[in-house]
Parts: structure tokens; C-alpha cells; sequence
């Protein structure tokens, strides 16, 4: 039998897919570090600083690791829902009126929200449902660095996406409000700053620094242009 692209002959066009496939060399080889430097210009971090996960879901973890191999409690999951609300709205409490009044040429840059869409949740059914929108949201690759958590979105054929079903409507923006929440969830790493990046395919580099959700990232101060990379520039630390 000859050989094929893949199963059944077939490509995998999963994203997660290419995304394991892209940084496998970098977990093998130990070249993380050398994306962290180039992530934050100006730092030299060695390669036994860095550390690289895939597919992240961090308030989850450490959900499950401050509730130790027990299962949680009834007032546990109460009282941690309760957290993570209030730590939501000591930092993010202006997010909804950010995303309300940000334009892109004048004009505004996403649809109009929901009532529910980006504020701080009032009821318990809406602080129960935040609770768990923390838990399952999933960011492709991070890396730890010392004073940083470098979060990256990886898109290949499909867009950013977008539900009028979260709480928290547009993906890049969900993924940096998890990972803000989940270092200050841990104490001794409530300072660390949060970068973001993402990356994508060479030719369609111009569509990503024009997504709306990149731009109020930008916007934010959340990612730099920098940090918008092509699946091809990983080549360079493989």
C-alpha cells in the first residue's frame, strides 16, 4: 500500500492537531525558551526557565488542585464560585463598557451586546454559569516564564470565536480574563503579567491584525503586533 497524507488517506485538519505537531520539537528539544524571548523582546530567559503546556485549561486546574483528589463539597463550589465572581469584578468590572465603546474607523467594533454579555454577575445562576465558562475554556499553548504567562491562540482555517451563549462572548477576551483569573486564584502568583499571542497562517497575516478581537487586544494592551506570528515562524526554534 502506498502511503497516504494520514488516516484514510486523509489530512488531520484539526487545529489541535497542527498545534501538537508544531510544538512537539519545541517540547523535545527544550526550545521554549527561545519563543519566550522573542514573545518578550529584551529578555533573556534560559531554556530551563520556560515552561510549555498545550491545550490549557488553568482555572480548572487549579480549581482541582486547591480542592485537592476529593471530590468538592457542595460549600466549596459555592464558596469558590463566589471568588471567582468577585475577582471578575475587581479587575474586569469596566470590560463591558470597553468592548461597548471600542471602534475600529470610527465605527464600532463588535455587535451590540446582550444585557447579560461581559458584566459582573448579579444572580447566582449567572455566577454559577461564569464559574464554569472559567473552567472550560481552553487556550492552545502557554508558556510560564518567570513573571509571565505567555497565553497563544492558534488558527488555521477557522476564525475567533464568538457566542452570544458565554458570559463573556469573544474568545481571545474570554482566554485572557481565564488566565488572569486562575494566576490570581494562586497567591504567590497574583503579580504575573499576562501576555498574549496568537498565531496563524502566513498569507492571511493582514486578517489577523485587522480582527476586531486582535485590535481590542492590541487596543488593550493585551498583545502587541508584534506578537501576531505565522505557523512558519515557529520553524525557527525547532
Amino acid at each position: 500500500m502506498s502511503a497516504t497524507p494520514g488516516i484514510l488517506g486523509v489530512k488531520n485538519r484539526s487545529e489541535n492537531w497542527r498545534t501538537a505537531q508544531a510544538f512537539a520539537p519545541l517540547l523535545a528539544g527544550g526550545t521554549a525558551h527561545l519563543l519566550a524571548n522573542k514573545l518578550l523582546p529584551g529578555r533573556q530567559f534560559l531554556h530551563d526557565e520556560v515552561h510549555l503546556e498545550l491545550f490549557w485549561r488553568g482555572v480548572r486546574d487549579v480549581l482541582h488542585d486547591l480542592d485537592g483528589p476529593r471530590r468538592r463539597r457542595r460549600q466549596d463550589a459555592q464558596r469558590l464560585t463566589t471568588e471567582i465572581t468577585e475577582l471578575y469584578a475587581a479587575h474586569f468590572s469596566d470590560l463591558r463598557e470597553c468592548i461597548g465603546s471600542f471602534r475600529v474607523d470610527s465605527r464600532p467594533g463588535f455587535l451590540p451586546l446582550d444585557e447579560g454579555s461581559y458584566g459582573v454577575p448579579a444572580s447566582r445562576e449567572g455566577q454559577v454559569k461564569f464559574y464554569y465558562e472559567m473552567q472550560n475554556t481552553e487556550i492552545d499553548v502557554v508558556l510560564s516564564a518567570p513573571g509571565y504567562l505567555l497565553i497563544g491562540e492558534m488558527k488555521s482555517e477557522s476564525s475567533f470565536g464568538a457566542s452570544r451563549k458565554n458570559i463573556l462572548v469573544h474568545q481571545l477576551i474570554r482566554e485572557y480574563v481565564m488566565a488572569k483569573i486562575a494566576v490570581l486564584l494562586r497567591p504567590a502568583y497574583e503579580s504575573v503579567a499576562i501576555v498574549s499571542f496568537v498565531i496563524g497562517e502566513k498569507e492571511k497575516k493582514r486578517y489577523l491584525h485587522s480582527n476586531k478581537q486582535v485590535r481590542f487586544l492590541v487596543a488593550q494592551g493585551w498583545l502587541t503586533e508584534d506578537n501576531i506570528l505565522s505557523w512558519s515562524d515557529l520553524k525557527q526554534w525547532t
